[in-house]
């Protein structure tokens, strides 16, 4: 956020919850932290005017990032028997994107930490490519492309 403004407000929405190393690291770059609630964003139209929080005070913003968090929202994989990276909760799969689970595979959000669209298209096209693969081995070892 650094590259894009010297003006950066963290707002915790509460007490902060990071290490002592992060902590450092956040005050080393001179970002300010508001742990105070925030109680609602506040604006014209459709622009933002600020940050109104819970005590009343109110961070005049223009702009504004979040992260909601991410978690699996279906307990699909996990009733297959997939597995899951300790670190982000996302399904733990191979180069190729298959899982531990055979003829599994998962790409995007579910697979990675990282939100991106670009990411997600790219893992489904390998994971549509290693499928496509799985299926013409499969037909070839049972003899079903010689028909």
């Amino acid at each position: 956020m650094l590259l894009w403004s010297k003006d950066v407000v963290l707002c915790a929405n509460g007490p902060l919850d990071c290490d002592a190393k992060v902590r450092r690291q956040i005050d080393r770059c001179g970002v300010s932290v508001i742990e105070t609630p925030i109680a609602r964003l506040e604006g014209k139209g459709e622009e933002l005017g600020g940050v109104r929080f819970s005590d009343g005070t109110l961070l005049p913003r223009t702009a504004l990032f979040f992260s909601p968090g991410q978690h699996q929202r279906s307990p699909l994989a996990e009733q297959l028997g997939c597995k899951f990276c300790d670190e982000d909760n996302c399904i733990h799969c191979d180069e190729t994107c298959a899982t531990c689970v055979p003829g599994v595979y998962a790409a995007g959000n579910a697979s990675r930490g990282v939100q991106l669209v670009i990411a997600a298209a790219a893992e489904g096209t390998l994971a549509a490519v290693a499928m496509n693969s799985a299926l013409i081995e499969a037909d070839a070892e049972s003899g079903e492309l010689a028909s």
